[in-house]
């Protein structure tokens, strides 16, 4: 990936590392660490307002947990709102080389939570994103992996509760294993669909089976975010 590194009051330097492997990053680890100072790893730049026309719409889908469930409706139902058709992709087993060509590629991304999201380092820097979260697991670290753009340029939602994955997840651990179970008022927020992250990601059980739920997309919440990024489809004549 290309970082940018101050190189005097009117210039910039462009380093360029080239990756070969996958490798999952700390926040920490995307930022250069200037001679007394730290600064981000690419400068602020405006994006303009306008709507994208016919993007390059890239959703990226999941292997085993976390799953986007019924993916192919939502590549249906933004391909008959915005006469566009996503590109659905899945990243594990593929080059780190072809993850960066398909970021690089997309002008707006639709992914679910993971470590495969710090390969919104390779976007553009007017690239929008949608974050897909597990219920109770609403955590904006990745939201720091794409530094250059204005807030409204990531969005999140979070999925409603797959009470079988998480309560299957639950009574997979061992009961002699100490500190792994869930308090009484967690477990009840869970099945009352009450849950918050605050009260979820304490817990160690409820972390790990929060985060390892199948993701089922809300459509209209979707659909809703990407209009206002992208022109309608156009009527027919």
């Amino acid at each position: 990936y290309q970082r940018r590194v101050h190189g005097g009051p009117d210039s910039d330097r462009i380093r360029v590392v080239s990756l070969n492997t996958s490798c999952v990053c700390s926040r920490r680890l995307l930022y250069w660490k200037g001679v007394g100072s730290r600064i981000p790893i690419i400068k602020h730049v405006d994006c303009p307002a306008r709507l994208l026309v016919a993007p390059n719409l890239t959703i990226i889908q999941r292997q085993g947990t976390r799953m986007l469930m019924d993916v192919e409706s939502l590549q249906s139902s933004i391909h008959h709102r915005f006469g566009i058709t996503p590109h659905i992709v899945i990243f594990e087993g593929t080059t780190a080389d072809y993850q960066q060509r398909i970021m690089r590629s997309s002008q707006v991304v639709i992914a679910p939570h993971g470590d495969g999201n710090t390969n919104f380092i390779f976007l553009d820097a007017c690239a929008k994103i949608i974050e897909v979260r597990p219920y109770g697991y609403n955590t904006p670290f990745y939201e720091d992996f794409h530094t250059t753009t204005p807030a409204p340029a990531f969005r999140h939602v979070e999925a409603p509760p797959d009470l079988d994955s998480f309560l299957s997840c639950y009574r997979s651990f061992s009961k002699g294993r100490r500190g792994h179970f869930l308090r009484q008022q967690t477990l009840q927020a869970l099945l009352q669909h009450t849950l918050t992250t605050p009260q979820c990601l304490p817990e160690w059980a409820c972390r790990k089976c929060a985060r390892d739920q199948q993701l089922y997309l809300n459509h209209s919440q979707i659909l809703s975010i990407l209009a206002q990024w992208v022109a309608p489809a156009a009527p027919s004549p």
